[in-house]
């Protein structure tokens, strides 16, 4: 089971190649997963991610991710939601790159809910641009 789980996180990994940033990390919707939401280096120190998962009507996973600018200047970051099943392999197609701009001192929560009823977790690929 925990080799299906690093297979899914370096998948995961896999599809920041994509992103044009240079600082980019990976959050799953499992908190015990989580070691530090709060990034630096350009992302650290200056944004934390609170990644959360419940479930709605109908079996459907409902993702929320809570952005904080902890900056007096503004910050652009873009994410990225990857579905995954109880075996940790993909759920349908990752969502496209959104692009944030986040205000200084300011909070963005993004939702969205999983293609289908079987997936029961997410990951959230996040880069600085």
């Amino acid at each position: 089971m925990k080799f299906k789980a690093l297979a899914a996180l370096l998948s995961a990994t896999l599809l920041l190649g994509g992103c044009a940033s240079t600082s980019c990390v990976v959050l799953s919707s499992n908190p015990a997963k989580n070691e530090n939401t709060n990034l630096g280096s350009g992302l650290l120190g200056s944004v934390s991610i609170t990644p959360a998962a419940t479930k709605l009507a109908g079996d459907m996973l409902y993702a929320k991710v809570a952005f904080f600018n902890k900056t007096n200047t503004v910050q652009n970051i873009q994410y990225q939601f990857q579905w995954l099943g109880v075996d940790g392999f993909n759920q349908g197609n990752a969502t496209p790159m959104i692009p944030v701009e986040l205000g200084p001192n300011m909070s963005k929560v993004v939702t969205t809910v999983a293609p289908t009823p079987e997936t029961t977790q997410f990951t959230v690929n996040v880069c600085y641009k």
